[in-house]
């Protein structure tokens, strides 16, 4: 609303006041003020009393709106109680009604921990917006209610500076919202608090001081008094600078909403990797992959969003807490995230992964290999024949397939989802000195695999190194030799038993296959 010039006439923070939208649809209804007793509630409190009593700005309204005072005791501080005496007291001078709660959230603090200060906020808004409906539901006396807190501008930068010190997105660049539950109204985010105590000094109003503001060891006050203060030193509006990527953010939160709408992703199910990765059997948990070829993962806002919106469909529901995790996840991505049973997992800039909780424990399998052999295990079909000269010249002249040796989990899933295989077949060839039978089976503790040139490592450390995810470890095949050492795994790491000497040709075949892409074809 642009500011008229009967209100420019008025001390700032009224006239700021006076073209809030707060005042839309107010005809009639009742106006909450949230009132802690210090300078910046106080003085909103003073604006809002001036300007319903000026009979101008009253002229807007058939009828005017009823002015209520909140205040809500925290029972923290020795002087909490003055605090409240002296808001019904000001409530009192000024004629106006009101109401004042609150509860003991120092003890309940103590029986739930976590941070005091966002406990208090949390019962601060429970209880403003309980009393809020609470007068709604007599429309007849109350009309249309809403409130208004004093935020202001230097609240608005600290709240971005915070957000950008501790880690955040657009979501925490958008700061401080002008309207929150689409009742609760701030109009004077672009006020800075100096108007705010200059204008009590005008009107000789005094307020009560938390000595807890002074208390530098929290992060807020520490930019409040240390570096806010440099940062205007440096440039006298830097706070409304800062203040500006509020409403930057918001379009920008907009737009990757709308990006989201449009986000081309190809989802693979447990189904699809059963087909495409030599499993012996179901891994133990579902797992997802979300490929997008777009640049989009590489964003934090929209992978953070769309991460929410997968999550929210697996979970059912997700709340304020959760959010917070995946935003901050969001971030690094590499890293894992566990929420609610879930991991997720950024494995390559196109490939998003998610593994839900463990539902079952997958039975050992194995089965015993003579050359010739052809078999069935788990899901695959299982031969072992002897190498053709023509296939090997072909594995020597030609370059490795993209599923063959590639330790990276990610990269390899990237190159398979890219162009997905009809069903691909797991090849090892073996030398004439090989000893059988072989054995195919899943991994065993303890199991190690002898390497080329570095001695020998153990499997478990092997699938930590690749990053194969915990669901797919119990039903990975392991090839051993007739002694039980392992001679190969399938993907991840070739053993020195495979070892081919130079002029010579492997005299064997290994070959695992999907069993219904073998059907199908």
């Amino acid at each position: 609303m642009p500011v008229s010039h009967e209100q420019q006439r008025r001390p700032l923070p009224e006239a700021v006041l006076a073209a809030s939208p707060v005042w839309d649809g107010l005809d009639g209804g009742s106006l909450i003020v949230a009132c802690s007793g210090g300078a910046d509630s106080v003085g909103l409190l003073r604006a809002a009393h001036a300007l319903l009593v000026d009979p101008v700005f009253s002229s807007r309204f058939n009828q005017a709106p009823r002015l209520l005072t909140w205040h809500y005791n925290h029972r923290v501080r020795p002087e909490s109680d003055a605090d409240e005496d002296f808001v019904s007291q000001l409530g009192a001078q000024l004629g106006l009604a009101g109401m004042e709660e609150g509860a003991p959230l120092r003890e309940l603090h103590e029986q739930q921990g976590g941070n005091l200060e966002a406990l208090m906020r949390r019962e601060r808004y429970r209880a403003l917006l309980a009393w809020i409906e609470e007068l709604r539901r007599e429309p007849q006396r109350f009309g249309p209610v809403c409130a208004m807190t004093a935020h202001h501008l230097g609240d608005q930068a600290e709240t971005i500076l915070h957000h950008l010190i501790r880690g955040t997105h657009l979501s925490g660049i958008r700061g401080i919202h002008p309207l929150r539950n689409d009742c609760i109204h701030r109009p004077w985010l672009l006020l800075p608090p100096e108007e705010i105590r200059e204008y009590l000094r005008g009107l000789g109003q005094e307020w009560r001081e938390d000595a807890g503001n002074a208390d530098i060891s929290l992060t807020r006050n520490r930019l409040r008094h240390s570096v806010i203060p440099e940062l205007l030193q440096i440039n006298p509006r830097a706070r409304e600078h800062i203040a500006r990527l509020a409403g930057t953010a918001e379009l920008a939160a907009s737009a990757v909403a709308e990006a989201l709408q449009e986000l081309e992703v190809e989802i693979f199910t447990s189904h699809d990797l059963q087909r495409w990765l030599p499993l012996l059997g179901w891994q133990t948990a579902e797992y997802q992959l979300h490929r997008c070829e777009s640049p989009a993962f590489g964003s934090a806002d929209l992978l953070a969003r769309y991460a929410w919106t997968q999550l929210r469909s697996l979970l059912g529901s997700l709340d304020n807490a959760d959010w917070k995790q995946i935003d901050e996840w969001a971030l690094q991505p590499q890293r894992r995230l566990s929420l609610k049973g879930w991991q997720l997992r950024l494995l390559h800039p196109s490939l998003l992964a998610f593994q839900g909780p463990e539902q079952n424990q997958a039975q050992p399998q194995q089965a015993e290999l003579q050359p010739g052999s052809r078999l069935r295990l788990g899901g695959l079909e299982i031969s072992l024949q002897p190498c053709s000269s023509e296939f090997w010249s072909a594995e020597r002249s030609r370059q490795r397939h993209p599923w063959e040796r590639i330790r990276d989990w990610g990269q390899a899933l990237s190159s398979i989802t890219s162009s997905p295989p009809l069903g691909p077949a797991w090849h090892c060839c073996l030398p004439r000195e090989t000893a059988f039978p072989l054995r195919i089976r899943t991994a065993g503790q303890g199991d190690r695999l002898p390497l080329v040139n570095s001695g020998s490592k153990l499997l478990s450390d092997i699938f930590i190194d690749a990053k194969l995810p915990r669901c797919f470890r119990p039903v990975w095949p392991v090839l051993c030799d007739s002694a039980g050492n392992a001679l190969w795994l399938p993907g991840l790491a070739d053993g020195a038993g495979m070892r081919i000497a130079d002029g010579q040709s492997p005299a064997w075949l290994l070959s695992l296959r999907d069993i219904s892409a073998h059907d199908r074809a």
